[in-house]
């Protein structure tokens, strides 16, 4: 992706986000060690948290507003639609939805070559520099966009529907009705999926 952008001319931010799977943490931390070394503004979610897709694509959108060079891209780190077991890099150009085929072949080429070769060709730092370095930011990305919501959602309508809603988390496994929360962000989670549980077998 550092190469790929690189041939593209995009040289502003790179938003990276991450779904809750258990290696996504991991993949984060390896993905900034390469990415730090190679002069990529990076910019993740503070506190190293957790960032739904449409959160980098709004990210990258607003950024890119009005401009005409050094246009930020993303990358979040997800399984998607696919088996959670099966997690990924889904690259975010800079018009902020999913990378097309044709991106996607190149990166899945060059990284294969890269893979071939041994990662010779992979420049990386240790991640303790990487969290500290001057290409890696640190911001709040996620409550500008639950601010932004009520600008493109009809929020008093759904308000007054009288909705009752059942949440299933599928492979997003954000909290689980009758376990115990690991984190403030699980806890919220599964609070709220019980309260819309109970409101829908009601």
């Amino acid at each position: 992706m550092c190469d790929y952008r690189r041939g593209q001319g995009t040289d502003g931010p790179l938003y990276m986000g991450k779904d809750t799977h258990a290696l996504s943490g991991p993949a984060q931390h390896t993905a900034l060690t390469v990415l730090a070394a190679n002069n990529v503004e990076t910019v993740i979610q503070q506190g190293e948290g957790v960032t739904p897709t449409p959160v980098i694509s709004r990210a990258i959108l607003v950024y890119n507003r009005g401009r005409k060079e050094h246009l930020a891209d993303g990358i979040v780190i997800t399984p998607s639609h696919n088996p959670p077991e099966d997690g990924g890099f889904k690259y975010n150009p800079t018009n902020g939805g999913p990378a097309d085929t044709e991106v996607t072949r190149w990166v899945e080429r060059r990284a294969n070559d890269l893979l071939r070769a041994g990662n010779a060709g992979v420049k990386r730092i240790p991640l303790t520099k990487a969290l500290r370095a001057a290409y890696t930011h640190h911001e709040d990305l996620i409550l500008p966009y639950v601010h932004d919501l009520r600008n493109v959602v009809d929020i008093d309508a759904i308000r007054s529907a009288g909705l009752r809603l059942g949440v299933d988390p599928l492979g997003e496994p954000r909290g689980h009705i009758g376990s115990r929360s690991t984190s403030s962000t699980d806890w919220t989670s599964q609070s709220s999926t019980r309260q819309l549980t109970r409101r829908f077998r009601s």
